[in-house]
């Protein structure tokens, strides 16, 4: 079977051993059936070379991009260029959502468990990257704390391949028990950058790589109805001049 990552998704290679994938386990998917069939159908053609080599080409330059600019941007309920995982967990027939999430996070929870909120950009819509500094400020009455009956966190990994993003603090996320400063208003302000800034106290910066891009993926355990219904979101994310 073959290996491979983030960076590079399988080709047509994918199809090798399709009996196998679909038989090592029971899929309870409505749908299940007739996507399995039409899995091997194309397994089938795959054999072909011609075949082969256009099913590589369709993959690599058409259904991949795709596929992962939706998982970044477009697979849950979108608001402040933050993407929630609204209906994440029992998928149904939607096997887009389902494969993002298991390109995010491998897999994902219920929402009466926690709902996911990712992002991969600032509040203008331009990539997150470790050259530049962001802050990301919540108003007192819309802090995490106050919209979830268990915890909150926020965690920074690099792209593509989601995992955490090495420093000298070993320091690689944030949650109600992390410690951080508030303002005198009740506030609370996150800065991502490569170093320390004036405007956010030290115990509330997260590392960001310099120079590469990175995601941020905030969740909320056990979070009450406005988070389930969509009426909660983390504010935009600013870029310092």
């Amino acid at each position: 079977m073959a290996s491979f990552d983030n960076e590079a998704l399988l080709g047509a290679e994918l199809f090798d051993d399709v009996d196998a994938l679909i038989d090592s386990a029971p899929d309870v998917s409505p749908v299940a059936p007739q996507l399995q069939a039409k899995a091997r159908e194309v397994a089938r053609l795959a054999k072909d070379a011609q075949h082969r080599k256009s099913l590589n080409l369709m993959i690599k330059e058409q259904i991949v991009p795709k596929f992962q600019q939706y998982a970044a941007t477009q697979s849950g309920v979108t608001k402040n260029q933050w993407v929630a995982t609204i209906g994440t967990g029992n998928y149904g027939a939607d096997y887009w959502r389902r494969s993002a999430a298991n390109l995010l996070g491998l897999w994902a929870n219920t929402n009466d468990e926690v709902v996911y909120f990712f992002t991969t950009q600032d509040g203008d819509g331009q990539a997150l990257n470790g050259t530049n500094d962001y802050i990301l400020e919540f108003s007192a009455a819309g802090r995490p704390d106050t919209v979830v009956n268990a915890y909150w966190s926020v965690i920074l990994v690099d792209v593509p391949n989601y995992r955490v993003v090495p420093n000298s603090m070993n320091r690689f996320n944030f949650n109600n028990y992390s410690g951080l400063n508030t303002g005198a208003d009740g506030s609370l302000k996150i800065l991502f950058a490569r170093a320390p800034r004036s405007e956010v106290p030290e115990s509330n910066w997260l590392p960001a790589p310099d120079g590469k891009a990175f995601f941020l993926n905030m969740r909320t355990y056990v979070p009450r109805d406005v988070v389930k219904r969509g009426e909660w979101f983390p504010p935009k994310i600013q870029r310092l001049r």
